[in-house]
C-alpha cells in the first residue's frame, strides 16, 4: 500500500495498527521528534498529503519494537487514516463525516478545537495554574493531520449518540455496521492491562458499579480530557470531559456519576 518500506513492516496488517500491536512508536514527540515537528510545520496545510508524507517517513525506518507487542500508538492510528485515504481516494475527514457523523446526525462534529461559544481548553501555565487557549491560535489542539488519533470535537449530545451506537451494536442492533463488526471491535486481544479491542479498552474485572464487561477509553490533547465507560449488559454509559488535561478530574466525575 505504501510502496518501498522497511522490511520490519512487511508483516504488519491494518488490524495490527488498530490493536496497537504494529510496532509503531508509542510516544511520537519523544521517539520521532522529526515527525512530530514535521506535523507542526505542515499544520493547516493539506492534511491528506501530510499523512501520506508521515506514512512514508515512518515506514521508511525500522519498526520500534517487534510486531505483536502491545504499545498504545497515536502514530499507528495516523497510519490507519493514511491507509483509508489511499484506498478510498478521499480525505479521512470526509470519510468520517460521510460514514459516521451524517448517519448518526452528529451535526456539531468538527475537527480541531471547538469554536463559537464552546468552552476553551486550558494548558498548564509557566508559573502554575491554567491558561485558556484561544481556539484561533496555533497550538490550541494537536496538529490537524493528527486527526485519526484524536482531533474530533462535538457536543455532549452528539458524543452520546456515538456511545449509544456502540451500546446498541454490542447488543445486536445498529444503523451503521452489522453486529459482527461490533463484536469484533469489542473483542479484546491480550490480557490484563494489554486487553485492547479496536479502539476500546476491554475490562472483564470491572468496578463494582458495572455488571459484566466494561468498554472504556480516555483521551487528551493536554488541554482537554475525556472519558467514556460503557456497560453493554446494563445498556448504560457514563461520559465525562474537562476543558483541561486533568485525568483525575474526569475519572472522579465518572465515578460520581456511576455511584450516585
Amino acid at each position: 500500500m505504501f510502496g518501498d518500506i522497511d522490511p520490519s513492516w512487511h508483516d504488519v496488517t491494518l488490524e495490527d495498527l488498530a490493536l496497537h500491536r504494529s510496532g509503531a512508536v508509542d510516544n511520537l514527540p519523544a521517539s520521532r521528534p522529526d515527525l512530530w515537528e514535521g506535523l507542526w510545520v505542515r499544520d493547516g496545510a493539506d492534511d491528506r498529503s501530510t499523512r501520506a508524507w508521515f506514512a512514508e517517513e515512518l515506514l521508511g525506518q525500522p519498526a520500534e519494537r517487534p510486531g505483536g507487542d502491545f504499545a498504545y500508538s497515536n502514530a499507528g492510528y495516523i497510519l490507519l487514516g493514511a491507509a483509508l485515504e489511499r484506498t478510498a481516494d478521499r480525505s479521512w475527514e470526509d470519510l468520517m463525516t460521510t460514514h459516521l457523523f451524517e448517519p448518526l446526525e452528529m451535526a456539531s462534529c468538527g475537527f480541531g478545537p471547538p469554536r463559537g461559544r464552546s468552552p476553551w481548553g486550558h494548558t498548564p501555565g509557566a508559573l502554575g495554574g491554567w491558561v485558556a487557549m484561544d481556539p484561533r491560535q496555533s497550538g490550541s489542539d494537536n496538529p490537524s493531520a493528527f486527526g485519526p488519533a484524536g482531533t474530533v470535537h462535538c457536543s455532549l449530545v452528539d458524543w452520546g449518540a456515538f456511545v449509544a451506537l456502540h451500546l446498541r451494536g454490542a447488543n445486536g442492533s445498529s444503523i451503521v455496521l452489522d453486529s459482527a463488526a461490533f463484536e469484533r471491535m469489542h473483542l479484546a486481544v491480550g490480557i490484563g492491562t494489554e486487553a485492547y479491542g479496536h479502539g476500546w479498552v476491554v475490562e472483564t474485572n470491572s468496578p463494582a458499579w458495572v455488571d459484566g464487561t466494561l468498554l472504556f477509553h480516555g483521551g487528551s490533547n493536554t488541554m482537554w480530557f475525556a472519558y467514556m465507560f460503557l456497560s453493554p449488559s446494563q445498556g448504560r454509559a457514563w461520559l465525562a470531559v474537562t476543558n483541561a488535561g486533568l485525568e483525575a478530574a474526569a475519572w472522579d466525575a465518572i465515578v460520581t456519576l456511576a455511584t450516585r
